[in-house]
């Protein structure tokens, strides 16, 4: 629980991302293999929540995976989209259409 607070604390504060965020992930497998192995409950709806469980721990895993292995995704990377110009439907537009909308000419 201790490297899941400092490595939870370390990562939100951004000190050594990728290490703290290896270490969260490293502290998560056996947390998940162990605790919410649902494959081997019986009982339908304890193992519903238990599958819940054991997806949501490994999407901790990948997110945290992606912070090991990549760079950070900031505004400063990715610049808004150029804004779109508005288009206008006129009847000269209507090119495929059939021959109702083309007699509206």
């Amino acid at each position: 629980a201790a490297v899941q607070v400092l490595g939870g604390t370390l990562l939100a504060l951004g000190r050594a991302p990728r290490l703290s965020a290896l270490a969260l992930a490293a502290s998560l497998i056996p947390t998940t293999l162990a605790g919410h192995a649902y494959w081997t409950i019986e009982d339908p709806a304890t193992r519903k929540l238990q599958r819940i469980q054991f997806h949501k721990n490994m999407a901790m895993i990948g997110g945290l995976l992606l912070a090991v292995l990549g760079q950070p995704i900031t505004a400063r990377h990715h610049p808004p989209p150029a804004p779109q110009q508005r288009r206008i439907c006129t009847p000269d537009s209507w090119v495929g259409w059939p021959r109702e909308a083309a007699a509206l000419r």
